[in-house]
């Protein structure tokens, strides 16, 4: 679990960059899957743990012993006979460890898939080269990143005469953040003063 904290650490710095950052959640879903499918290393996982509860001087049997009863052989006569269970506390926490590592697995690819969708429409805006000197042919190509349903034509015309580098900028990400802009409330945005509007 040294490798999560590693990571954790990793994606707290301030100077992190995105590659890093996804090659980074790569390799530690690569070093988790390797450690789910290999039992040695989940062997060395309980070792550990137990060692360092001697550190801590915790009873490491005695605790487990006191929270898991073991499952008794039945005393009727037409019960299962079978159903008595002796339980270490390897194999328990065996699998409480894999039940973590899958647990981990799934929701770091599930969360990896759905930070690349935001992503990709950030990715397109940062790509525009945006000088300072703008051009009817900048804007004409920065919008030809966008979809055509948008009346680009409309806003181009009334605006090519007073377009400026920041206007440029904020109808690029009013465009390509189209989904968060279609559920604000507009209504509700015009009856708020300006010093009230959360940014």
């Amino acid at each position: 679990m040294y490798q999560m904290k590693i990571l954790t650490e990793t994606l707290e710095t301030k100077d992190l960059n995105i590659v890093d950052a996804l090659i980074l959640i790569d390799s530690s879903i690569k070093l988790l899957t390797e450690t789910r499918n290999n039992s040695t290393l989940i062997n060395e996982l309980i070792a550990s743990a137990k060692s360092f509860c001697l550190k801590l001087d915790i009873d490491f049997d005695g605790d487990f012993n006191q929270h898991h009863r073991k499952r008794l052989k039945p005393k009727k006569i037409d019960s299962n006979q079978q159903s008595h269970v002796n339980l270490t506390y390897e194999d328990f926490y065996r699998k409480e460890f894999l039940q973590v590592l899958d647990t981990l697995i799934g929701l770091s690819s599930e969360d990896l898939k759905s930070c690349l969708v935001c992503i990709q429409p950030l990715f397109k805006v940062l790509s525009v080269p945006i000088s300072s000197n703008i051009t009817v042919k900048d804007v004409e190509k920065a919008f030809s990143l966008f979809p055509k349903k948008l009346k680009l034509k409309l806003i181009k015309n009334h605006l090519r005469t007073t377009m400026t580098s920041s206007r440029l900028n904020d109808l690029i990400i009013l465009d390509s953040e189209k989904d968060i802009l279609d559920n604000i409330e507009m209504t509700n945005m015009a009856s708020l003063k300006e010093r009230r509007i959360s940014v």
